[in-house]
């Protein structure tokens, strides 16, 4: 009777020992995939900066372009911290080309800050809470970088 009772108990804690282990793989996963993002974003800002018109505007798009380079490192912090292995092949391999859709790049802000709130919630829930706040954090920025880059819109086609 005891032995089944014993038995019982390491099969539970088993189980939760791999469900543990498959969210976390889980997430390291999407952390991946939103540092490969934040890193394209950067990429495809600086590649449309260079096309700019104006040193001022060219020089607020390369701002955002920096602040994405550095919420992927946050990111690889976040991924570290559980242990993760960051693949920074996309730095390498991705090329960046300008094709003046300043629109698509809004597109991409706006998914990728979904994206965050939805994983901090996750985190929050699994009992993440420093990975929370730095996702909500990241994901706030991504909110007033829409904004700059709707302004840039409308400057860049004010001068058309």
């Amino acid at each position: 009777m005891l032995l089944k009772w014993v038995n019982r108990w390491i099969e539970k804690l088993e189980n939760s020992q791999r469900k543990d282990v498959h969210l976390r793989r889980d997430f390291l996963n999407k952390l991946q995939r939103n540092f490969n993002d934040e890193k394209i974003l950067a990429m495809e800002l600086e590649a449309e900066a260079e096309h700019l018109p104006y040193d001022h505007l060219r020089e607020e798009v390369l701002q955002l372009a920096k602040r994405e380079h550095e919420h992927a490192e946050q990111l690889v912090k976040l991924m570290e911290d559980l242990d993760g292995q960051v693949d920074r092949s996309v730095e390498s391999q991705y090329q960046a080309k300008a094709d003046g859709e300043f629109s698509e790049l809004l597109r991409v802000e706006n998914e990728l800050g979904e994206r965050l709130r939805e994983e901090s919630n996750w985190a929050e829930d699994y009992g993440l809470f420093h990975h929370a706040k730095v996702l909500r954090e990241i994901d706030e920025e991504h909110h007033e970088h829409m904004e700059k880059i709707e302004k840039i819109i409308m400057r860049v086609n004010s001068t058309v």
